[in-house]
């Protein structure tokens, strides 16, 4: 604030401030695993994405349990019926909690979190990542 005289009146002006305001995320990166903290957490997610304008990216991973000596195309195959089974859900949880279509995607992956989230996170800087995994609470 600056202050300034009119007609003999203090007043305050304001000054333009020399930095620009930061802009925030535009996509939250939203890590679910059907626990009962997926539905507070897409709560969460929603309000907060129609506070920020932000895209919602729901990220699922499927285990792909296999027994040990399974051959490779058996392992593929598991890992296709979990993956059509989670996108059920999903396509299902995304119209339950009424999430705005045209900002919300999912991605379901087998790969290893930590290296799934390194690739996505190095896409772009505007990211915020939510988890709702069961032993991790809301927020981790």
């Amino acid at each position: 604030m600056h202050r300034c005289l009119q007609n003999g009146i203090a007043c305050r002006r304001r000054i333009a401030h020399p930095f620009k305001p930061v802009a925030m995320p535009v996509q939250f990166v939203t890590l679910v695993d059907f626990s009962e903290y997926t539905e507070p957490l897409l709560r969460l997610v929603k309000l907060w994405s129609s506070t920020y304008n932000a895209e919602i990216h729901i990220v699922h991973q499927v285990a792909g349990s296999a027994p040990a000596l399974a051959d490779p195309e058996s392992k593929k195959k598991i890992i296709e019926f979990e993956t059509r089974e989670a996108t059920d859900q999903l396509y299902d949880l995304i119209r339950k909690m009424e999430l705005p279509r045209h900002k919300t995607r999912f991605t379901i992956t087998s790969q290893n979190l930590i290296r799934f989230l390194e690739e996505q996170l190095a896409t772009s800087e505007r990211q915020i990542v939510f988890t709702g995994l069961k032993g991790t609470g809301l927020l981790k």
